[in-house]
C-alpha cells in the first residue's frame, strides 16, 4: 500500500505539469531547445524494510523522475529534479529533519512514511516553512498539529499529507464489526502518534454506533 501511495503522489505531481506543457509530437524537433532548472528533493522512506520494498519505491521514483523529464522536452523551460534518498529506519529523524530543513538546495522533502518520524522532521521544517509531501502519515494527530489555523502557529502551509487520518479507519473498522452483528468491541493500540488517533477516537465512534467498549488498552 506504502508503494501505491507514493506512485499515486508521484503520478498526481506529473499530471499538474503534463497540462502546463505542450506535447512533443506536436513540435518539430528544432522547434524548441529547452533551458533545463535542477531543483533538489529529499526523499525519506524506509529503505530497509526489505530489498524487494526498496526496489519498488526506488523504482517508482526513478520512473517518475523520467517521465517528468521527457513531458517537458517541447517546454521553452523545464524542470530537472535530484532526489537525495534517505533511510527513515536507520537516520536520526532529528539531526536529518534539522539538516534538510537548514538547506537551501532542498526546494521539498517526500515522507517520512511513519507519523511520529513526520512529527518530528515537519517540527523542524515548520520554522523554515521547508515543504513536506507526507505520503502516508495517517495521525490525526499530528496533521492536526502543523494545519494552518487563524489563531495557531503555522500561518502558511507547508505540511501536504495524501492519506486520510486514522478516524476514518476507526469508523471503517467499526462499521464492519457492527455489520457482522458485534455490540462490544475492545481496542489494543501502540503508544504512538499512530496508535493516539486510536485510542482517542474509539470511545466517541463505538458509542455513535451504539457498541460497548469494554477495553481501551495502549501498549508499549
Amino acid at each position: 500500500m506504502r508503494n501505491s501511495i507514493l506512485y499515486t503522489l508521484f503520478t498526481f505531481v506529473a499530471i499538474v505539469f503534463l497540462c502546463s506543457c505542450s506535447k512533443e509530437m506536436d513540435i518539430p524537433d528544432d522547434a524548441v531547445r529547452t533551458e533545463w532548472e535542477t531543483y533538489k528533493i529529499a526523499v525519506i522512506a524506509p529503505l530497509s524494510e526489505s530489498d524487494s520494498y526498496t526496489t519498488r519505491i526506488e523504482r517508482t521514483v526513478d520512473w517518475f523522475v523520467s517521465n517528468f523529464h521527457h513531458a517537458q522536452t517541447s517546454c521553452v523551460k523545464g524542470v530537472s529534479l535530484d532526489v537525495e534518498w534517505y533511510d527513515e529506519c536507520v537516520l536520526n529523524m532529528d539531526s536529518l529533519g534539522a539538516s534538510l530543513a537548514s538547506r537551501s538546495d532542498i526546494c521539498a522533502i517526500v515522507g517520512p512514511f511513519y507519523s511520529d518520524n513526520v512529527d518530528v522532521v515537519a517540527n523542524k521544517c515548520r520554522k523554515a516553512d521547508k515543504p513536506v509531501i507526507a505520503p502516508l502519515a495517517t495521525s490525526e494527530e499530528v496533521i492536526r498539529q502543523y494545519a494552518v489555523t487563524s489563531t495557531g502557529s503555522i500561518k502558511s502551509p507547508f505540511l501536504w499529507s495524501m492519506s486520510e487520518t486514522d478516524i476514518s479507519q476507526c469508523e471503517a473498522l467499526l462499521t464492519k464489526a457492527s455489520l457482522r452483528g458485534a455490540k462490544k468491541v475492545s481496542l489494543i493500540s501502540p503508544d504512538t502518534s499512530y496508535g493516539r488517533t486510536f485510542y482517542e477516537w474509539i470511545p466517541f465512534i463505538s458509542t455513535e454506533m451504539g457498541m460497548s467498549l469494554v477495553a481501551n488498552l495502549v501498549y508499549q
